[in-house]
Formats: C-alpha cells, sequence, structure tokens
C-alpha cells in the first residue's frame, strides 16, 4: 500500500512525472549501511532518474544498477539515472536496486527518494501482424524529445531483443520446499544474464547454482533477481539453458513463477555519423570517420574518473585508488592495450605523436568535426602526466603490476588486484622517459597556446623541468623500474634527447634547446619509428627547422630502406613487415614521417603514394579492415579485457576471453596488430600478437589519417598508389 500511495501521490514536474518512493533501509554498521528502493512504472519509458537524498554525509555511496549523475558537495543527495540496460520499463514493471553507503561512525541515515518519470506527450498506435484475421493493436507514449523510428528500421535495444520469458516447471514440492527449474531456448549467443523472476506467493531462501541473487532472498519477496555466475555466462545459439533453484513458501501452498532471461551482454552504442567534408577531394575511405572513431577508441582506454558526458556506454570509473607510495594522487591516463595496466612510456609518446598531428593538421580535424573532441582526446593523458610529475626531479611512470594484471581476464571497473606504483627520480633515473613525457608536454603547450594560455603555460612549465631532469640525470628507465623491464624496455636514450630538444625549442625558441637536439642527432636510416625508438622523428623535426643535408640525408636513407627493395621486407599485398608484434603500427608510423617529409618537399608525390599504400592496406584494401568498427569485415574479436566483458552488474573472467563469438561491445576505431608476412590474418582474441590494440598501435594511423584528410582539403592527394607494389 505504501508503493501504491506513492503514486497516487505523484506529482508532475516539467515534463516528467515526480514519484515518492519508499526506500528500505538494511543492516548498518561502523562506516556503512545498507538499502533497497523499488521503482514501480505507471507509464512506459525509456529512462529514468532519481534524487537520493540522506539525513547525514555520505562519503561513498556504492549502487549497481543505476549510474550516478551527480552528487552535492555535502554527499546529501546523489541524482541516478538508468544504466543501458534497464533504461526501457513498461506499465507494471517494479526496478528493485540495492546500495550500499559509506560515513562516519555508525552511520543509519534517514532516506528519501524522489524519481522523475518521463510523462507521456505522444502517442502513436503501432500494428503487430498475426495470422488471426484480427489484428491488435498496441500504444507506446513517447518521452519529451523522442521521435519516432523510421518504420523499415525499428530500433529495439540489443539486450531486450533477445529477453526471453519462461514458466518454472516445479520438480518437486514437500512442505513449504520446493524445486523447480525455469529453461530457455536461446536463439542467438549470450555472454551473460540477468535473470528477473516473478512468482505467485511470497517465497524465501532461494538457492540456485548458476547465479548470484542481487536481490534480498532472505525475507518473504514474490520478486527476485539474480545475474551469472562467473563461469555460466556464456551459452550459444541453439541451446537450451535451464536455471534450476529451491526456495521455501512463506505461507503455504504450491507456487507458480515465471522469468525472464535478460541479456545483458550489449550496450546499445551508437556512433555519430561523420559526413564527407563538402568540397574536399574525393577519397575511398571516409577519413573522417576513422579520426571519430579512433578518439572514441582512445575514450575507451581512460581511466579514473570519467567525465559526464562519457561517450563510451559500457566504461565506467576505475582505478579510483590509484595512488603514489607517499598518497600522490594518480588517477587518470589511458589503459595500455588490451590489458589494465598504465604505462607511461608508450602512453607518452602516443600523445606526443597525436598532439604533434593536432598541432600540424588542424584543419583536418576542424573540418570533419573532430576538433574539440581531440583537444579533449590529448588533455586527457597530457592531465595524468600533470599530476605525475609530483616534484621537478620525480616522475611516477606506471601504475599496476603487468604480471598481476596479465594474470587476470576482467575489466577495469571490476579489478580487485592492488595496484602498485613505480617512480623514477635522481637516485633511480630515466632520462628517456622523462624526456619523452617532456615531449608530451611541450607538445600539448603548443597545441593549447590559443586555445587555453593557462593551461599551455603549466604544461610548458612542467616540461621544462622534466627536460632538466632527464638531462641531469641520464640513464635508462626500465633499469630502474624492473616492473617495466619485461613490458617495455629502452633500447637507446639518446634518441630521446634529441626528440625531446626538439619539441622544447617548437615550444620555447630557445636556440639552448636546438643545439641539444643537434648535439644528439643519431645520423642513421632509421629502424622504424615507435614507442622506443624517435629517431625518426627527431630527424624530420631538425630537417623542418634547419634545412641541413646531413638531416634531409639520415630521411632519404630511412625510405630507401623502408621502401620496396629495400631491407624491410613486404607481404604479397603491400604491408612494410617491420616486426610480427604490431605489424600495422610500424606502417603506419613511419608513414607519417613520411607524409611529414613530403610536406617538406621530400620525394613529395613518392612518399605520398606510398603512406597511402600502408594507410589504405589497414583500411581495407586487402578485402578487410584492420580497425574495429570501421568499413568491411573489420575485427569483431579484439585481445581487450574491457570490451569482452558485459555489462555489469554481470562478473567478468576468463571465460569472457573464451568465449567464441564477437566480443559483447565494439571498441571503435581500435587498430589491431596486423597481419603477419604472408597477410595471414585470424580474428581471435587469444592472439594478443596479432589481434591485441594498444594507445600506441592507433597513434600513427590516427596522425596520418588526419595527414591524408589535410590532403584532401588540399585536393593534394595522389590519383594512385598502386604502382608502389608492382
Amino acid at each position: 500500500m505504501q508503493i501504491l500511495l506513492a503514486f497516487v501521490l505523484g506529482v508532475c514536474v516539467g515534463p516528467a512525472m515526480s514519484v515518492v518512493v519508499p526506500v528500505t533501509m538494511g543492516h548498518h554498521w561502523e562506516g556503512g549501511f545498507e538499502g533497497k528502493f523499488c521503482i514501480p512504472f505507471s507509464v512506459d519509458v525509456t529512462s529514468w532518474k532519481a534524487h537520493l537524498q540522506f539525513s547525514e554525509p555520505v562519503t561513498k555511496l556504492e549502487i549497481w544498477l543505476a549510474e550516478i549523475e551527480s552528487q552535492t558537495p555535502d554527499g546529501r543527495e546523489f541524482v541516478l539515472v538508468n544504466k543501458p540496460f534497464n533504461g526501457n520499463e513498461h506499465v507494471g514493471d517494479s526496478l528493485c536496486i540495492n546500495f550500499n553507503g559509506h560515513g562516519n561512525g555508525d552511520i543509519n541515515p534517514t532516506v528519501n527518494l524522489t524519481v522523475d518519470l518521463p510523462l507521456p506527450t505522444t502517442t502513436q498506435t503501432t500494428t503487430t501482424t498475426t495470422a488471426s484475421p484480427t489484428t491488435p493493436t498496441t500504444t507506446r507514449t513517447l518521452a519529451p524529445g523522442e521521435t519516432w523510428p523510421p518504420t523499415t528500421e525499428p530500433i529495439t535495444p540489443l539486450h531486450k531483443r533477445h529477453n526471453i520469458t519462461s514458466q518454472m516447471k516445479l520438480s518437486q514440492h514437500y512442505g513449504t520446499t520446493w524445486e523447480g527449474e525455469f529453461c530457455f531456448d536461446l536463439k542467438v549467443e549470450i555472454v551473460a544474464w540477468e535473470l528477473d523472476i516473478h512468482f505467485s506467493q511470497e517465497t524465501k531462501s532461494l538457492n540456485n547454482y548458476d547465479g548470484d541473487f542481487i536481490s534480498d532472498t532472505t525475507s518473504c519477496t514474490k520478486h527476485a533477481v539474480l545475474v551469472n555466475k562467473n563461469t555460466k555466462g556464456v551459452h550459444y545459439g541453439g541451446s537450451n539453458y535451464c536455471v534450476r533453484m529451491t526456495g521455501q513458501v512463506c505461507g503455504g501452498g504450491v507456487p507458480t513463477a515465471y522469468a525472464v532471461l535478460v541479456d545483458v551482454t550489449n550496450d546499445d552504442q551508437t556512433v555519430p555519423r561523420v559526413p564527407l567534408v563538402q568540397g574536399a577531394q574525393a577519397t575511398k575511405y571516409n577519413y573522417g570517420e576513422i579520426l571519430m572513431k579512433s578518439i572514441l577508441f582512445y575514450e575507451a582506454q581512460r581511466s579514473g574518473k570519467l567525465p559526464p558526458d562519457n561517450r563510451i556506454p559500457w566504461r565506467g570509473d576505475s582505478a579510483l585508488g590509484d595512488k603514489g607510495s607517499g598518497g600522490e594522487d594518480l588517477t587518470g591516463g589511458w589503459y595500455d592495450a588490451g590489458d589494465n595496466v598504465k604505462f607511461n612510456f608508450p602512453m607518452a609518446f602516443s600523445t606526443t605523436l597525436l598532439t604533434w598531428s593536432l598541432i600540424r593538421y588542424k584543419d583536418a580535424y576542424n573540418a570533419t568535426g573532430q576538433l574539440e573532441d581531440m583537444y579533449e582526446c590529448i588533455k586527457w593523458p597530457l592531465d595524468y602526466f600533470i599530476k605525475c610529475h609530483t616534484k621537478p626531479n620525480e616522475l611516477w611512470v606506471q601504475v599496476g603490476n603487468g604480471g598481476t594484471d596479465h594474470g587476470s581476464w576482467t575489466s577495469p571497473e571490476r579489478m580487485t588486484m592492488s595496484r602498485p606504483a613505480y617512480k623514477i627520480d635522481t637516485s633511480s633515473a630515466g632520462s628517456d622517459i622523462a624526456m619523452e613525457t617532456a615531449s608530451a608536454m611541450a607538445a600539448g603547450s603548443i597545441a593549447f597556446k590559443d586555445k587555453d594560455p593557462a593551461y599551455s603555460a603549466i604544461l610548458l612549465k612542467h616540461a621544462k623541468e622534466l627536460f632538466d631532469f632527464g638531462k641531469n640525470n641520464q640513464a635508462f628507465y626500465s633499469a630502474s623500474v624492473s616492473a617495466a623491464a619485461g613490458f617495455y624496455t629502452s633500447q637507446n636514450f639518446t634518441d630521446e634527447n634529441s626528440w625531446g630538444g626538439m619539441w622544447l625549442y617548437k615550444a620555447t625558441g630557445d636556440k639552448a634547446y636546438l643545439d641539444y637536439a643537434e648535439l644528439h642527432h643519431i645520423g642513421v636510416a632509421a629502424w622504424g619509428f615507435s614507442w622506443d625508438e624517435k629517431v625518426a622523428g627527431a630527424n624530420m623535426l631538425l630537417y623542418e627547422e634547419t634545412k641541413k643535408d646531413l638531416y634531409k640525408k639520415d630521411i632519404e636513407d630511412t625510405f630507401t630502406m623502408w621502401f620496396p627493395g629495400g631491407d624491410v621486407p613486404y607481404s604479397p599485398k603491400c604491408m612494410a613487415f617491420r616486426l610480427q608484434w604490431g605489424a600495422l603500427r610500424y606502417a603506419a608510423n613511419t608513414a607519417f614521417i613520411a607524409l611529414v617529409a613530403a610536406d617538406n618537399g621530400l620525394h613529395t608525390e613518392e612518399y605520398r603514394k606510398w603512406a597511402m599504400s600502408q594507410l589504405h592496406y589497414a583500411y581495407g584494401d586487402t578485402g578487410r579492415s584492420y580497425i574495429v568498427g570501421f568499413g568491411v569485415n573489420p575485427p569483431v574479436k579484439p585481445h581487450h579485457r574491457a570490451s569482452s566483458c558485459p555489462m555489469l552488474p554481470a562478473p567478468c573472467g576468463w571465460d569472457a576471453q573464451l568465449n567464441k563469438g564477437p566480443n559483447p561491445h565494439t571498441l571503435y576505431g581500435a587498430m589491431v596488430g596486423g597481419p603477419g608476412q604472408s597477410d595471414d590474418y585470424t580474428d581471435s582474441r587469444m592472439d594478443y600478437v596479432k589481434n591485441e590494440v594498444a594507445c600506441d598501435y592507433n597513434a600513427g594511423m590516427h596522425a596520418s589519417t588526419a595527414a591524408l584528410e589535410h590532403l584532401a582539403l588540399t585536393h593534394e592527394l595522389p590519383t594512385t598508389y598502386k604502382d608502389i607494389c608492382p
């Protein structure tokens, strides 16, 4: 009666109906308490919002079936919104949500809850086709601002599309105890599920072997919800899956029940459409779409507290406890690859390269509508590097242990392992990573100079201090941080000296930095361009600034070695194959150097053709794309923990890695490592050589794509590149 009365007392507030919902408080203890509320729905909705108010300050709220949109500074009010999988609710539905709160002392607050439900504003009658001569009709209401989808392409959330209802089959009944099962004929694969059970009479003491109850089952209830256990989520289409359970009837009699198996595999993510730029040169591939999706990939790699405008519905806040040994705040940054470690060396290189592309090809981002998102993209790691640089001669360079992390398969939001942090200082130096981080921050200061002068100045201050730190403490960071040695071992630090000197010169105009860069010049053909080797990048910047012949020769020698007929082998379909681990990464990174060299008048047509051949290979020239969510036959099973996990609250473990189907979430824009030397490739989550993704894998591809879009805008793209590999 209390809940029903709440609906009677519902009032209209703007475009929504405000409903008071009672909250049931459970146990409380020193520092915490638990509670539960059930939202009944009197209208069909596609979203909902709730205001949870506490009489005492709450320092932390844990809630699994809702997102925390905002909270007041005093911790007395939290605004909750639906998860992607529980926003669509219908008349008669009831959604029960448990939560835990934390505060000071033996906290036991009074709690009030008000739920905002969108008011019906428009109705449309739709016809449901049946074999009967009489066609029934159903009426659905639209929320404010919602529009009807095209009748030729109805839109149904993926997690609702495959829901199945089953009646309980009672197998035993003795006294008040019963045993039964719900069986479901699966039409498609699922990776995780939620079971929403409705009993005809109150029952309690529910037990089963397939799931964990997320609703109270110790007290008498007619409604229970459970999610699959860690090893019980994956089931394939065509199978018959049964969930058995036992319980006790509270008032006697024979229970009946029905249950809805909710597929919580998918996320309903949609991505914006990027039209081709009007007036630009016609292109075989939509470069703007690739840029947009690559930015989404970097957003999917974010660690820390996500912003309110987070565009990745299957990612949430994570690693909020990342700290240095002295309590330094190290939250933020990017997870490195398909794992959940923050390796700052490749992260800093990726940031420098991405920022270089923004500085040089800003017109490409602006024309394709990606400029603001690109600024936010690079700012995320730059903010993190500011946190990591805690003293002039102290830099935190890694968070998380690679060995421990790789021994687990789960998403960042579900991590439970310890995450140690590692630093360099004057006693345990690392000039290579100090210089690379200085380069990223110097490049960032250039990019933000006009947009945010104050932020630019902060970045430049850190860049200068880190440059001096590296200059005065020359050493391999991976010798000082053994935890990095097995994953990102540095082979040289002279190239970072030259690279860092050039970026500080570009940011300041101080010739002392240019002199330092020239002093540490490495005059060889570059083996490649990557997180570990900056020779090609440093020499390109040196030539661009000085136009000296010795730097020109370095660049030309590099491409003599890289072009067909040189030292770098080629696959039958024309991929420059430098190394099997991330083969496309080396080709795309070096392509960026070729495009910048061409802009500087070095073998312009030849270098641009070669760069296009390598990038278009990745985009789809061989008949398949190597960029997730883009083009023809892209990868659907990248080696990537977070995108392989189902939506919360379902668990995620090694079963998700072994899942035979595609990743539940599309990791838009991620370029996989790529095929072997014979163009051989299998889309397998188990293959971390060819099918893993990484921040540094994408960096060169992304930067080069911006360069190609720039050429399309200026009508300078080569019309063909097929003569590169005769």
